[in-house]
């Protein structure tokens, strides 16, 4: 138990600061902006930028997984390779969201339903932050090869990164603080830009100091096809799941978007809320991850078997609970979130 402990602990705090970035944006939208249209606009944001993840799903999972293995069978030079041609798989969808965003970015945004107003605020948000998708690969990439390694650390500390930035420069930009430019809106949007940034120059920091002997060398990055190969052949169950998983998500959204501006910010606000929820969830995944590939690299099954198990029942436990306590306090953590901007309509939408 203490070593899926010592595992997850860091993972659970590093998931929470990532979800914060969009609890910050929600709260600035709510007690800064007058009625439901900003709320609704950064719900949908929030959305989005939940749901980029799934461009970079096949190449995180499979280096997660062939960083423990090869690790686990102490083979770093494996490592570094793996961690390399993962980064290069990450190129194709990052070039293919950027192109799509480009030319049918305000298209995309209207197929998900928001009426004329949030749609408009939403665009400009996603205009201003799209730019960060290579940063944000960076992170999400690195992370999950530091993960692999056994480092739970580096991810908290790069999303605490993320955070501060995030919310120091999203309230002084929107807000005209500290004598910088008072940008509304749209400082929102730059705020987060800049915290993911700031996050993956953390994550190259951190590789480039080598603790875990992850630093790619030069001829690692030579393209190398049996490599890629194999990263598709890990990565694939992991990117269709999460492929599948935000198309219904997104299409549930644009449902919900079409009946106003009042019930798409009490949805933000309640999926919000409920996010919270998943946070053992997806903390007990990365370690069961980590655990059954390194055992499997060191030919240890029974122990492989042995973590996934007690990861799944130590998740369920504290899911349920966190549900329990969602049901107990609805009303006051909607109307935190939802502030005196949305109006107490919304609060009461959500916590309903």
């Amino acid at each position: 138990m203490k070593p899926l402990a010592r595992l997850v602990l860091p993972v659970l705090v590093e998931q929470l600061l990532a979800l914060s970035v969009g609890f910050v944006d929600k709260w600035l939208a709510g007690n800064l902006f007058a009625g439901a249209e900003p709320l609704a606009a950064v719900g949908l944001v929030a959305y989005c930028l939940a749901f980029l993840p799934v461009l970079f799903a096949l190449p995180t999972a499979a280096v997660t997984a062939l960083v423990a293995r090869h690790v686990g069978a102490g083979e770093p030079a494996a490592a570094r390779r793996a961690l390399a041609q993962c980064g290069l798989v990450a190129v194709a969808p990052t070039v293919a969201m950027a192109v799509l965003a480009a030319g049918w970015g305000s298209r995309l945004v209207e197929a998900l339903g928001l009426p004329p107003e949030s749609s408009l605020l939403a665009e400009r948000y996603l205009a201003i932050v799209l730019p960060a998708l290579p940063a944000m690969a960076v992170i999400w990439v690195g992370v999950a090869a530091l993960r692999g390694a056994g480092d739970m650390v580096a991810g908290l500390v790069s999303m605490s990164v993320v955070n501060v930035v995030n919310a120091a420069a999203s309230f002084a930009l929107a807000t005209g603080a500290g004598g910088l430019p008072r940008l509304g809106w749209e400082g929102l949007a730059w705020g987060t830009l800049a915290g993911y940034c700031c996050g993956a120059a953390c994550v190259l920091v951190i590789l480039a100091i080598d603790a875990r002997g992850l630093r790619p060398r030069a001829a690692d990055w030579m393209p190398d096809a049996a490599w890629q190969r194999r990263i598709v052949r890990v990565g694939v169950p992991a990117g269709v799941d999460a492929a599948a998983n935000a198309a219904c998500h997104l299409t549930f959204l644009s449902i919900v978007n079409r009946l106003g501006n009042v019930d798409a910010a009490a949805h933000a606000v309640a999926v919000t809320i409920e996010s919270l929820a998943f946070l053992p969830g997806s903390a007990f995944q990365v370690a069961a991850a980590t655990l059954a590939g390194q055992a499997l690299g060191a030919r240890d099954e029974k122990r492989a078997r042995q973590g996934v198990w007690l990861a799944a029942g130590a998740a369920a436990l504290l899911m349920g609970l966190a549900g329990a306590a969602f049901f107990r306090c609805a009303e006051p953590l909607s109307a935190w979130f939802a502030g005196a901007g949305a109006g107490p309509e919304v609060a009461a939408l959500a916590a309903a």
